[in-house]
């Protein structure tokens, strides 16, 4: 599960992603390491990773609006222009990571 939490002494938004200690299929501990490994270019920081009672937890720094969240503040509708620009910006950060050798499958 991924949050939206509030870093109380920047108060800065930030991401806060949950996994049960109990899951069948962890991951969590592998995306933290990778986030450490791939930090810049328009990447989140990282900025803790640990356990809380029965859940591993992980704290992203939030980089913005979700692109969900941009599709509905312009009324369900991209521009071409908004299309392109959005994808340039994923191709740049899967670019990134593959010279960090990570394969990202999402």
């Amino acid at each position: 599960c991924i949050y939206q939490g509030l870093n109380l002494v920047t108060n800065e938004n930030v991401a806060i992603k949950f996994e049960s200690k109990t899951s069948n299929h962890p991951q969590l501990y592998k995306e933290s390491q990778i986030y450490r490994s791939i930090e810049g270019a328009g990447m989140p920081k990282m900025y803790w990773y640990g356990a809380i009672d029965d859940y591993h937890v992980m704290i992203l720094e939030m980089l913005g609006p979700s692109i969900e969240d941009l599709y509905n503040y312009c009324n369900r509708r991209f521009t071409i222009k908004t299309v392109v620009l959005l994808g340039e910006q994923m191709l740049e950060r899967i670019c990134h990571i593959h010279r960090r050798s990570v394969v990202h499958r999402e």
